[in-house]
């Protein structure tokens, strides 16, 4: 995962770092069956 925005793991809660995961992932996971490989190595932290 890349990006310019990284998320404060230490300081976030288990439930809200998953919640946050669970955004990025799934986006990267739907432009992935929607778009192919190429939107996925463009997406970055700061799209979400």
């Amino acid at each position: 995962m890349f990006g310019y925005i990284g998320v404060n793991k230490p300081e976030l809660k288990i439930r809200d770092f998953e919640t946050y995961q669970s955004y990025y992932c799934g986006l990267c996971r739907a432009l992935g069956r929607q778009t192919g490989r190429f939107s996925q190595l463009t997406l970055t932290y700061a799209m979400t």
